[in-house]
């Protein structure tokens, strides 16, 4: 447990609880005090704070707390024990005084050595200006002469209202509310953020309309925190520090105090405002915005109730002569459910009658009170309760249901006269004091009472019904009143009404009474039954149907609330499911339940529904039209429009395509329309149309036969020519091809060449040509050597370079007008596939006869690698990081690929370049060397660098400091410790160790 009151920055309290603990254990023999009081017998500490808060909020500046508690610990450091002890309480400073009524004096009674107990006094002050004193002057007496003075000065302190610095959650009221009772309340505070030196303060109450005077506070204790700065268990202390070390982030921290309070009136009532404070950045104190905002609790504390009943008798009741003795016999009921207690019981004595003892059966006596009337005391005699109560009250307490007995005996003077003889007795509870209740003694004469027998019960649904005026109301309702001698009509009265406390049903005990002429009384009591046992009525508006309000989910509607009735009065409504009149009802049906209540909890309910229709159409955007020619090679182009975002005053709606293509997929050449239906919740819809154009730019291709030689017999002047009809394609089908020069496949063609050509037209009009000779030559004959193969390029396979050599390869040339070796050539340039491993390379060569025509074959060349290549990587590399870095830069030589062909080419396929920083660890770096063919080898090796580098930390140094004003020691801020290193570490890994 943190001692909170060192730390008070206002006040350096002593700690009053040691003091006590002390003398408790030197005082070995306990004895009364019998000197003067005096300051060494006593020890006064303030344990709440010493400042009150002052609003500082500009405008307005009255909506802040107005008054505060102050409380007091009082310990008996006497070393022996004090009775009589009272405290009083003077206030003076401008605008400072005792609130609420609330007593300047409260009574202690006894202290036993080393015992302490807290005095609290409800005070107003200036809250509207900040750094006004108040004095507050405590005065102890006891029943010896002499007095202790104590004061201490409060001073008004400027603070802001915000929630930051403590808000009420809730307040509960507990149980027990009637005069004489304890209760208790519990307010649950938030907090944000805490910080070492944090100021807390609690308050039950803030205003001036607290009743001070019948609601006194006796106790605080908090039942429950998450709040470091605030300790479960902590007791009688409304103010408390934040120790180092109770530094707490984040919002919502909660606190719960437990205020106990004892119940001083009858019929007394009020409310309470509970309210907190926090010091929030840079010694700014806020305290709870509950006076500013009417949303914060409000705790009413409902109309104290009477539980006590008392009833007295005389045994006997008649006495023939004097001196005699007469027993008393006092029954204290209390019946509520709760504890109560009652502080004085006050009997006034009949003239000549004077207190003889107690009776030895009597609950009353010397364990429980602190003062008896002694042997021979008449008149008004006390008995006053001993049991502590805290807050300076003593009292008898009763159990709930139970009841307290008092019996005593009596002695009659000789002297007294004939006749009869009231007594009679109160209670005082707290400040009031309870009707009397009369017992009669009668002496000589007629002694013979009447009798007097009461109505049956009676039953009622609300209330009792008037009390019979006189006798003959009494006896017209069949009530009976008979004498021995002679009725005295005129003495009938009604002498009261008792509850049971109960209710639903409450029973009342009613009470008549006679005397007949010689004054004689007797009494009768009827039962009255109330109990409401008839439901009340209500009745609920029509359905109401209406659509949403322009732009939103919700429309605001106003109906009248209904309001019930009842055969009683003070039946309440309340609207117990839906939503209130002129408030915003959400789309869709909210049915509104009303229940009625009376106060016998009979409950009647009606319900109606609200609906809200939504039918406001949502929207969407358009992305609008699209223009796009077609993507290469396709009959159409890919086309990402817009998102289509859907809005709508309700959420929910969505878009459907009904017409066209998503984003992103081919749209066809020409023109497609996208249509989206828009949809939400309630099933409005709305269209959004857009149209996407494809436009087919892309000309078909077409590929013509090559030239071709058609050698007829000499002699000939034409010849036959086949070919085969040129190929088309085009992005879209439907291509078409027309021959626009030459002769048709199959004609006679004349010797010499003919140009043939062609045109294709595709869908769009797009066109494309091509064109190929044939050529009608005398006839000769040349073969080329069968196809030769190369693994690298046709440079390999060198054209030959006459017609010897053509020859030598396997060639063969013949003519019947003879060959012209000589002008044996390649025709042309080589003719590749296009392709590659393998590509095949097509060379045309050519020879005249000695007529000079010419004939022509074709060689062709293979060119395939299927060689891989070669590669090899250096050895691994292990190196130690670079200083004050995780890493280390590595240089290696990279290693190059070879190949039985030029141009392989080598790259990094896995790890780091050289030259490149490598983290700690083992780095794999894979090369891999590809060629031309796509034929591949791979090697690799690893690089490892390790981390040889020790971490660090700094060092704040020594520092020497003085001890804060009226501390044995100082807060002592430090430079933080931070930890550093070349490589981050995991949590945990390394620990940095403070040692003192």
């Amino acid at each position: 447990m943190k001692n909170r009151f060192l730390s008070n920055p206002f006040h350096l309290a002593s700690i009053p609880l040691l003091k006590c603990l002390i003398f408790t254990f030197m005082a070995f023999t306990p004895f009364v005090n019998s000197f003067a009081l005096s300051s060494s017998d006593v020890s006064i500490n303030l344990i709440t704070g010493s400042f009150f808060i002052s609003d500082a909020n500009s405008p307005p500046q009255n909506q802040g707390p107005q008054a505060a508690y102050v409380g007091f610990e009082i310990c008996n450091t006497s070393g022996g024990t004090l009775s009589g002890l009272a405290a009083n309480m003077a206030v003076s400073g401008v605008g400072f005084a005792l609130a609420g009524n609330q007593a300047a004096d409260q009574s202690i009674g006894t202290l036993a050595a080393g015992e302490c107990k807290v005095l609290y006094w409800y005070a107003s002050y200036p809250y509207l200006t900040k750094g006004v004193n108040g004095s507050f002057d405590l005065t102890l007496t006891d029943d010896q002469p002499g007095s202790v003075a104590h004061n201490e000065m409060i001073i008004t302190r400027s603070s802001q209202s915000a929630n930051s610095g403590g808000k009420v959650n809730s307040v509960t009221l507990g149980p027990g509310v009637s005069a004489g009772q304890t209760f208790y309340f519990d307010a649950i505070y938030s907090f944000g953020n805490t910080q070492v030196g944090d100021e807390f303060i609690f308050q039950p109450a803030g205003t001036l309309g607290f009743n001070a005077e019948c609601f006194q506070l006796i106790a605080t204790e908090v039942t429950a925190s998450d709040v470091d700065a605030v300790d479960v268990g902590m007791t009688d202390s409304l103010y408390t520090i934040a120790d180092p070390g109770d530094n707490q982030g984040g919002t919502n921290h909660e606190v719960t105090v437990r205020y106990t309070f004892k119940a001083l009136c009858i019929n007394a009532t009020t409310n309470a405002k509970p309210y907190s404070g926090q010091t929030s950045g840079g010694g700014n104190f806020k305290y709870s915005g509950n006076f500013d905002d009417a949303g914060y609790p409000t705790l009413n504390i409902p109309p104290t109730g009477n539980g006590i009943r008392i009833l007295k008798s005389a045994s006997p009741e008649t006495i023939p002569t004097t001196p005699a003795q007469v027993t008393y016999t006092i029954r204290i009921y209390n019946d509520s459910s709760q504890a109560s207690t009652v502080d004085e019981l006050l009997d006034v004595l009949p003239t000549g009658f004077t207190f003889n003892m107690l009776s030895g059966s009597s609950g009353v006596d010397g364990t429980n009170s602190s003062s008896l009337p002694g042997n021979g005391d008449g008149d008004t005699i006390k008995f006053v309760g001993g049991v502590n109560m805290g807050g300076g009250i003593t009292s008898y307490t009763i159990p709930g249901g139970d009841s307290l007995k008092l019996i005593y005996t009596v002695d009659i003077s000789g002297v007294i006269t004939s006749g009869s003889h009231s007594n009679s007795v109160s209670a005082v509870i707290g400040n009031d004091t309870t009707p009397p209740t009369t017992a009669i003694v009668t002496i000589g004469g007629d002694m013979t009472p009447p009798v007097l027998d009461c109505p049956g019960g009676l039953t009622a649904d609300c209330s009792a019904p008037a009390a019979y005026v006189d006798l003959s109301a009494f006896q017209a309702a069949g009530g009976t009143a008979t004498d021995e001698t002679a009725l005295d009509a005129g003495s009938f009265i009604h002498v009261g009404d008792v509850s049971d406390g109960m209710t639903c049903p409450e029973t009342i005990t009613r009470t008549y009474q006679i005397a007949d002429a010689a004054g004689n009384t007797n009494t009768c009591t009827q039962i009255i039954t109330i109990d409401d046992d008839t439901d009340p009525m209500i009745s609920c508006p029509s359905p109401i149907t209406m659509d949403n309000d322009a732009g939103l989910c919700s429309a605001v509607v106003t109906y009248t609330a209904p309001t019930g009735t009842d055969n009683c009065a003070g039946p309440s409504t309340a609207l117990t499911a839906g939503q209130a009149s002129g408030t915003a009802f959400p789309v869709g049906t909210t049915t509104n339940t009303y229940t009625v209540t009376d106060a016998c909890g009979n409950t009647a309910s009606c319900s109606f529904d609200v609906t809200v229709n939504d039918t406001e159409p949502p929207t969407a955007t358009n992305p609008g039209n699209t223009s796009v020619n077609n993507d290469a090679g396709q009959c159409g182009a890919v086309v990402n429009y817009g998102a289509i975002t859907t809005s709508d005053n309700c959420a929910g709606s969505s878009a459907s395509q009904t017409v066209g293509q998503a984003s992103g997929t081919l749209f066809p050449i020409g023109t497609t329309t996208n249509t989206f239906e828009i949809t939400d919740a309630a099933g409005n819809t709305s269209t959004i149309s857009f149209d996407v154009t494809v436009t087919d730019n892309e000309a078909p291709t077409i590929n013509c036969p090559a030239d071709i030689t058609v050698n007829i017999p000499s002699g000939m002047t034409t010849g036959v020519a086949n070919y085969a009809t040129p190929t088309t394609s085009d992005n879209c089908p439907g291509e078409a091809l027309n021959q626009t020069a030459g002769m048709a496949s199959g004609a006679s063609f004349t010797l010499g060449t003919t140009t043939n050509t062609f045109e294709v037209t595709d869908a769009s009009g797009n066109t494309m040509t091509c064109s190929f000779d044939v050529t009608v030559q005398v006839e000769g004959v040349i073969n080329c050597p069968t196809a030769a193969t190369t693994q690298c390029s046709i440079g390999d396979v060198p054209a030959f370079a006459d017609f010897a050599a053509f020859m030598a390869a396997g060639g063969a040339a013949s003519d019947p007008d003879g060959i012209n070796a000589a002008s044996f050539m390649q025709l042309g340039a080589d003719v590749s596939d296009g392709m590659t491993c393998p590509e095949t390379v097509t060379r045309t060569y050519q020879i005249a006869d000695n007529l000079g025509n010419t004939t022509t074959c074709t060689h062709s060349i293979v060119i395939d690698d299927d060689t891989d290549p070669m590669i090899t990587c250096p050895s691994p590399i292990t190196m130690g990081n670079d200083a004050g870095l995780c890493s280390a830069v590595i240089t290696y030589t990279a290693p190059t690929g070879t190949d039985n062909c030029a141009g392989p080419s080598t790259a990094q396929t896995a790890g780091q370049a050289s030259g490149t920083a490598f983290t700690v660890g083992t780095t794999t770096n894979t090369f891999t060397v590809t060629d031309a063919c796509g034929n591949t080898a791979s090697c690799s090796f690893d690089v490892t660098v390790n981390d040889t580098e020790p971490p660090t930390a700094n060092n704040p140094g020594n520092t020497s400091v003085n001890n804060d004003a009226g501390q044995c020691g100082a807060v002592v801020n430090y430079a933080t410790i931070t930890a550093s290193d070349n490589s981050t570490f995991a949590l945990g890994s390394k620990v940095l160790k403070m040692r003192d």
